[in-house]
């Protein structure tokens, strides 16, 4: 027996049927665009109305990276959620049993695998180091709905006319409102809302939340990436799903993106949207919500196992992506090299001209000329030159009036063409080459790496600089 469903590109999937017999409880319609301003569509997903089963990833990274991240998480969560034993997942991950149901332990151990397969594969390929992506999955059994999400994608719930939010997003925003370190009048217009603090493939082991409920009949369950609840409000989602008066729902979500286009439109958007057939069998079950937390070093090391035998190594080719074997980041970090060993002997040659020498003076004709104390003979004395101290002038660089010098980086000739040179950057480094009083250098010398992509996971000790107009 097997089951049917349709990616992202609305192509049919023949796959084997999970050995447990699972009953439909949903009916499912996603959609995905690569909105206005994007060159390509890093989101992924995966629905499958006969597995119960929705997987919504929003990659980032740049074009190849963040696509592939997100291509790596569904395929992997899909895979291992149907088609892994529950013996061998449990023997895989110890720590979660007897707190979580047999459906919520295989959704979280597939996240947790698909974690450490974006890791590995960065780790591999130095080209794709910072790729990640978040992840939104739900499933249904005939007692619960389990979600478990990593990100900013979110999982809201419409039911009785009201909408609900069930997923909190793991954004720096977020843990700034936590912390109480930012006014309310703040927070819409704080300029750093898509900067997260947790992402698969951003860490070797992955810290993730759970959430499991009852669901009533006519129960929607919306997943969506940042480009559509950035765009509209969740209120206004409910509205406009009411307003759309369509029964299918694929139609449903394309609606909803061209509406979110129409507003914004800067990212790439997907929903994907599944509607309850049927009520809970066991009423009497109670939901619960909980984070996992990271596995320990063993537990990653059965990992690594299991993903070799599984899939073997990481590839330098998966599906349309193709991973270039030759290393830009190397080019770039010689460059950075060069740069500062020039940056030193510059240096230093302008303290010489700063602080000269006092010139040897010429000697008079009734002077008896110099010796040379190894043999006696008689040596000339050069003549007195005037030193011409030089002016030190640095340019600044036209992205910030402090920055001397940029050095630009991108993943590929496309996205080189696509950045232009006016996206965001990553600051990677600000030191000062002058500090002493009276040199002609004083202010700050910023380096630059910069890529094509807004989407950029929080870094320690990294910053966003702002972009200033010409």
């Amino acid at each position: 027996m097997y089951s049917y469903s349709y990616d992202q590109n609305g192509v049919m999937q023949k796959k084997s049927a999970m050995k447990e017999n699972k009953k439909t409880q949903i009916t499912a319609g996603a959609h995905t665009d690569v909105g206005n301003l994007r060159a390509s569509n890093e989101d992924s997903f995966y629905i499958s109305e006969d597995e119960n089963l929705i997987i919504v990833c929003d990659g980032m990274g740049g074009q190849i990276a963040g696509g592939l991240a997100s291509k790596i998480a569904v395929e992997t969560v899909k895979d291992v959620y149907l088609n892994v034993e529950q013996d061998k997942l449990d023997k895989l991950f110890p720590d979660l049993e007897g707190s979580l149901t047999g459906t919520a332990r295989r959704l979280v151990a597939a996240v947790r695998l698909a974690n450490r397969r974006i890791f590995k594969t960065a780790v591999k390929f130095p080209k794709l180091r910072g790729m990640g992506t978040t992840v939104a999955a739900i499933t249904f059994d005939s007692n619960l709905a389990t979600m478990v999400h990593v990100g900013d994608s979110r999982i809201l719930r419409l039911s009785d006319n009201k909408i609900l939010q069930l997923t909190e997003d793991h954004s720096w925003l977020n843990e700034l409102i936590a912390d109480d370190e930012i006014d309310e009048e703040d927070i819409e217009t704080f300029s750093k809302k898509n900067v997260i603090t947790r992402a698969l493939g951003s860490s070797p082991a992955i810290k993730i939340d759970i959430h499991c409920e009852k669901y009533k009949k006519d129960d929607m369950y919306i997943l969506a990436t940042d480009g559509m609840h950035n765009a509209i409000p969740q209120e206004e989602i409910k509205k406009l799903i009411y307003k759309s008066k369509n029964g299918i729902l694929q139609k449903v979500a394309k609606f909803l993106i061209e509406t979110a286009k129409a507003i914004d439109g800067s990212d790439n958007i997907t929903v994907a949207l599944a509607k309850v057939t049927k009520d809970s069998s066991n009423k009497a079950v109670v939901g619960t919500s909980k984070t996992i937390f990271e596995e320990d070093d063993k537990t990653r090391a059965r990992e690594n196992k299991f993903i070799v035998e599984r899939y073997g190594e990481p590839q330098m080719a998966w599906g349309r992506f193709k991973i270039s074997v030759k290393t830009p980041q190397r080019l770039f970090f010689a460059s950075l090299v060069i740069f500062f060993l020039t940056l030193g002997i510059y240096f230093t040659q302008v303290r010489s001209f700063s602080n000269p020498k006092t010139p040897p003076v010429e000697t008079k004709q009734n002077e008896s000329p110099r010796k040379n104390k190894i043999n006696n003979v008689a040596a000339s004395t050069p003549p007195a030159r005037r030193t011409k101290i030089p002016q030190l002038v640095i340019q600044r660089s036209k992205v910030n009036e402090n920055a001397v010098m940029a050095f630009i980086f991108f993943n590929s000739k496309e996205d080189f063409e696509n950045a232009k040179l006016r996206q965001r950057g990553t600051l990677l480094n600000t030191f000062q080459p002058y500090l002493r009083k009276d040199e002609a250098a004083s202010e700050d010398l910023s380096i630059f790496l910069f890529d094509e992509s807004g989407n950029v996971v929080q870094k320690s000790n990294f910053q966003l600089p702002e972009i200033q107009d010409d």
